[in-house]
């Protein structure tokens, strides 16, 4: 099913640890409001077309977008796809469910739930437009 999505690159991502000592030296060179790395060799930044090459998920077709959801309308959503209801203004901030709530109640489950849950928000954003 994450395949026909066409998330099938994100399934197949070899396990990368993280070079922090290059994270630094990028953060470092970043420029915000150029959204750009200013290295020695000129101004460099990220296309879309790069992270359809570097992660495998095509960014061809229609940008897939969903309505603004009220604040009353986040706990039936939650519920129905996660199965649990987070706490409003206490666990939810914006169009946000908290990483620490997440984390609380779906450790040891929380790569499967997910995947699930975005595929499930995936059908139902598609079905929406």
């Amino acid at each position: 099913m994450i395949r026909q999505a066409g998330f099938g690159g994100l399934i197949d991502l070899p396990f990368m640890s993280l070079d922090l000592a290059l994270m630094t030296a990028l953060m470092e060179r970043w420029r915000p409001e150029t959204h750009s790395f200013h290295l020695g060799t000129g101004e460099w930044t990220i296309t879309l077309q790069d992270v359809e090459i570097l992660l495998g998920v095509p960014v061809d077709g229609e940008a897939v977008i969903g309505r603004v959801l009220k604040m009353n309308e986040w706990g039936p959503l939650c519920n129905r796809l996660l199965g649990v209801v987070p706490q409003e203004k206490v666990h939810i901030n914006g169009g946000k469910v908290l990483m620490p709530w997440l984390r609380e109640h779906f450790t040891g489950h929380f790569t499967g739930r997910c995947i699930l849950m975005l595929y499930k928000i995936i059908i139902e954003v598609g079905e929406a437009l």
